[in-house]
């Protein structure tokens, strides 16, 4: 067969068939995102070690490690339902949402108390997460006292804006240690992305600002519709995976063991 004109031929237009297509769909079903990173590992561990100095983050005698990262929910919903990768890109130029960011998490092996601190692609403070021991003392406030000290540090310490956010959310709860952890939650009423809206998590634990974080609120008809999505893709990865399995067993070796048997090339005993 392979001797014949029509099938090299056939085998060329399919080849050229899937140049074009690879070339006309590469960006659809691989959308490329451009990022200037002008910040560093080493910078990132740096610029965290001042930081966590200068709040009294802890823990003691911390270690360091740091990791690049990107939210990939929140880019395969703009990708998806709002907009594409242009408005993914445009997200991240107007500065409402840096979905890709430098993590430094400071740890002491054996304790429950680390710092995570967050910086994007230029370097700039992003937020940061204090994980607290359930058992650590502290003040128990009234809701407004708490959220007057959220308010306060998030803006002089952090150069938060919240004169554009309007709060949506405000919960409470009880530590062992008889410490009380408030959390507020407050959007941009002003522009949302989608149907997702931009929203900044602060946390107030004891009588400090233990978490300040940005985030995207994604609709949860679109986070089941994803889950869905997901469990499709994973079944046809496997059905392609036993497919290709099958294939090479009954195809490649039982076909070709059967050519090669009738051509006389397999030599059963010497």
């Amino acid at each position: 067969m392979t001797r014949k004109p029509l099938f090299w031929i056939l085998l060329t237009l399919a080849s050229l068939a899937g140049i074009v297509f690879t070339v006309e769909y590469f960006s659809e079903a691989f959308p490329i995102v451009t990022l200037d990173l002008q910040m560093d590992r080493s910078s990132a561990l740096t610029k965290a070690q001042g930081l966590a100095d200068r709040h009294a983050f802890g823990p003691e005698g911390y270690e360091q490690a740091a990791s690049f990262g990107g939210d990939q929910e929140v880019q395969v919903f703009v990708e998806l339902e709002a907009g594409g990768t242009k408005a993914f890109e445009e997200m991240m130029r107007s500065g409402l949402y840096m979905p890709f960011t430098w993590s430094v998490r400071h740890y002491k092996p054996g304790e429950t108390r680390e710092t995570r601190l967050l910086f994007t692609p230029s370097g700039e403070s992003y937020g940061f997460m204090v994980k607290l021991p359930e058992k650590d003392p502290g003040a128990a406030l009234l809701p407004d006292a708490a959220q007057e000290i959220a308010v306060r540090t998030a803006t002089t310490d952090w150069n938060i804006d919240l004169s554009a956010y309007q709060l949506v959310e405000k919960s409470q709860e009880v530590r062992t240690g008889k410490r009380i952890d408030h959390t507020f939650v407050y959007e941009r009423p002003d522009v949302k992305i989608g149907e997702g809206q931009y929203r900044l998590r602060l946390v107030v634990g004891g009588d400090k600002l233990i978490e300040l974080r940005h985030f995207v609120k994604v609709p949860e008809a679109f986070e089941r519709r994803y889950e869905e999505m997901r469990s499709d893709n994973n079944a046809i990865g496997v059905s392609s995976s036993l497919a290709m399995s099958l294939l090479y067993i009954v195809g490649g070796c039982g076909i070709g063991l059967f050519f090669l048997l009738r051509q006389r090339w397999i030599i059963w005993r010497t």
